[in-house]
């Protein structure tokens, strides 16, 4: 399986704020990815963080999306399929 590590650059962080901000940041991505199905039942994750960026490791993401059946509107019908 593929890992997957997600950095961000930032301006200076309080080091005070640094643990929690980057677990915030690292839960999130994770979040997000096992709610879009990205992520195994045993994928892992680890928070990193300096001052200057924060980072989050995951193990065992898919290296493609899964298909779903999806509806997104967009022109209507009368418009987009003229005569």
């Amino acid at each position: 399986m593929n890992s997957l590590l997600v950095e961000i650059q930032t301006e200076e962080l309080p080091p005070k704020a640094l643990k929690k901000l980057s677990d915030a940041f690292a839960q999130e991505v994770f979040t997000q990815l096992k709610k879009a199905d990205f992520l195994l039942p045993n994928s892992k994750m680890k928070a990193f963080g300096a001052p200057r960026r924060i980072a989050v490791y995951i193990t065992d993401v898919l290296a493609d999306s899964p298909d779903k059946p999806f509806s997104q509107r967009l022109v209507p019908s009368k418009i987009g399929i003229g005569a």
